[in-house]
């Protein structure tokens, strides 16, 4: 009884109470000359891309309905500095963005009038863009209360 008590109550060592066996081989001694060397790895050389330009923006889907908001030239940036004569739209600068009405998602391409002169070949003036909710962004202030 009073052996059984040291066994479960005693002080207990971490010590080993045997010495490893003499015929199993170490753990980082050398290993013996009749093992089969491994084979050498291989590598590959591995060449990367080169670095890649800013990322593309994607076009918005066709498919999601349009909404074409004309930016207008003042009647005076319409007339030429050059000869006063008032100078007929040649072109848009146009930018999309993407907007959301509740349950639904719209594309709002804005245009930007831009007119020179067929006269006497003045500058070239373009209306002014609207202000962003964020610069270089798609989203209107619809979409920012989607979040």
């Amino acid at each position: 009884m009073a052996k059984l008590k040291q066994l479960i109550f005693g002080a207990r060592s971490e010590r080993l109470q045997t010495l490893p066996d003499p015929a199993q081989m170490p753990l980082w001694d050398e290993q013996p000359e009749d093992l089969p060397l491994a084979s050498p790895v291989e590598f590959k050389t591995v060449v990367k891309s080169p670095a890649k330009g800013q990322p593309k923006r994607v076009v918005l889907p066709e498919h999601l309905p349009r909404e074409i908001v004309v930016v207008p030239l003042s009647a005076k940036e319409r007339a030429c500095p050059a000869c006063g004569e008032e100078r007929p739209v040649i072109g848009y600068e146009s930018s999309e963005r993407l907007d959301y009405v509740p349950a639904q998602l719209k594309v709002v391409e804005t245009r930007c009038e831009k007119s020179a002169c067929t006269k006497c070949q003045g500058p070239l003036d373009t209306a002014p863009a609207p202000a962003q909710v964020s610069e270089q962004g798609i989203p209107l202030p619809g979409c920012w209360r989607m979040c």
